[in-house]
Protein backbone atom coordinates (compact mmCIF):
# COMPACT_ATOMS: atom_id res chain seq x y z
CA UNK A 1 0.00 0.00 0.00
CA UNK A 2 1.26 3.46 -0.87
CA UNK A 3 1.52 6.34 1.56
CA UNK A 4 0.37 9.83 0.56
CA UNK A 5 0.36 13.24 2.16
CA UNK A 6 -2.54 15.66 1.65
CA UNK A 7 -3.43 19.12 2.85
CA UNK A 8 -6.94 19.57 4.20
CA UNK A 9 -8.73 22.51 5.71
CA UNK A 10 -8.73 22.14 9.48
CA UNK A 11 -12.53 22.10 9.62
CA UNK A 12 -12.72 19.24 7.11
CA UNK A 13 -10.23 17.16 9.05
CA UNK A 14 -12.04 17.84 12.33
CA UNK A 15 -15.34 16.78 10.76
CA UNK A 16 -13.74 13.63 9.33
CA UNK A 17 -12.27 12.81 12.74
CA UNK A 18 -15.67 13.20 14.41
CA UNK A 19 -17.32 10.97 11.83
CA UNK A 20 -14.57 8.36 12.06
CA UNK A 21 -14.83 8.36 15.85
CA UNK A 22 -18.62 7.99 15.75
CA UNK A 23 -18.19 4.95 13.49
CA UNK A 24 -15.35 3.57 15.62
CA UNK A 25 -12.95 3.76 12.68
CA UNK A 26 -9.42 5.02 12.47
CA UNK A 27 -9.01 8.23 10.54
CA UNK A 28 -7.07 6.50 7.77
CA UNK A 29 -9.76 3.87 7.25
CA UNK A 30 -12.49 6.49 7.28
CA UNK A 31 -10.73 8.58 4.64
CA UNK A 32 -9.98 5.49 2.53
CA UNK A 33 -13.65 4.47 2.67
CA UNK A 34 -14.73 8.01 1.79
CA UNK A 35 -12.50 8.00 -1.28
CA UNK A 36 -13.75 4.56 -2.31
CA UNK A 37 -17.36 5.66 -1.92
CA UNK A 38 -16.76 8.85 -3.91
CA UNK A 39 -15.05 6.87 -6.69
CA UNK A 40 -18.01 4.49 -6.87
CA UNK A 41 -20.39 7.43 -6.95
CA UNK A 42 -18.52 8.98 -9.87
CA UNK A 43 -18.52 5.66 -11.75
CA UNK A 44 -22.28 5.31 -11.25
CA UNK A 45 -22.88 8.87 -12.40
CA UNK A 46 -20.74 8.31 -15.50
CA UNK A 47 -22.63 5.08 -16.30
CA UNK A 48 -25.95 6.83 -15.76
CA UNK A 49 -25.03 9.59 -18.20
CA UNK A 50 -23.91 7.03 -20.80
CA UNK A 51 -27.16 5.07 -20.41
CA UNK A 52 -29.25 8.22 -20.75
CA UNK A 53 -27.36 9.20 -23.88
CA UNK A 54 -27.82 5.73 -25.39
CA UNK A 55 -31.47 5.69 -24.36
CA UNK A 56 -32.14 9.03 -26.06
CA UNK A 57 -30.44 7.82 -29.23
CA UNK A 58 -32.39 4.57 -29.18
CA UNK A 59 -35.63 6.40 -28.46
CA UNK A 60 -35.23 8.52 -31.60
CA UNK A 61 -34.46 5.44 -33.69
CA UNK A 62 -37.41 3.57 -32.15
CA UNK A 63 -39.78 6.35 -33.16
CA UNK A 64 -38.67 6.02 -36.78
CA UNK A 65 -39.13 2.24 -36.71
CA UNK A 66 -42.54 2.56 -35.02
CA UNK A 67 -43.63 5.06 -37.66
CA UNK A 68 -42.57 2.66 -40.41
CA UNK A 69 -44.47 -0.21 -38.76
CA UNK A 70 -47.58 1.94 -38.45
CA UNK A 71 -47.35 2.87 -42.12
CA UNK A 72 -47.06 -0.81 -43.05
CA UNK A 73 -49.95 -1.73 -40.73
CA UNK A 74 -52.14 1.02 -42.20
CA UNK A 75 -51.22 0.21 -45.80
CA UNK A 76 -54.41 -1.02 -47.43
CA UNK A 77 -52.62 -2.61 -50.39
CA UNK A 78 -52.01 -5.82 -48.41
Amino acid sequence: MLVISIRLPEELLEEADKCAESLHLKRTLYIRKAIEQFNQSLKKEHSKKRLIKASLKTRAESRVVNKEFNEIRNDSSF
